[in-house]
């Protein structure tokens, strides 16, 4: 699997939400979680490499999950078969 590094609620660096948005297409989630130990990430910041920008190009996030966590939330969610277009709805419960 690949990753990316985001910082602070999830940003990253303008040049990559494209990259990030281009698995979205093909049926596979991108999900934005934090490995801090504590804070969240967020669809905040419009500016090109914000938050914003990553949920427009389809990332979903995990809120105070941590990344670990994320992951396995990922793995249930796709194996009880929740399309990936509902999984932004399942992280947000």
């Amino acid at each position: 699997a690949d990753a990316a590094l985001a910082t602070r609620r999830g940003a990253v660096p303008p040049p990559m939400p494209p990259a990030i948005g281009k698995p979205v297409p093909a049926g596979v989630p991108v999900v934005v979680a934090s490995r801090c130990a504590r804070g969240r990430t967020a669809p905040r910041y419009g500016y090109a490499g914000g938050g914003a920008t990553l949920q427009q190009a389809g990332a979903v996030f995990a809120g105070d999950l941590s990344a670990a966590k994320a992951r396995i939330k990922l793995m249930v969610l796709l194996g009880a078969g929740v399309p990936v277009p509902d999984l932004a709805a399942a992280f947000a419960t």
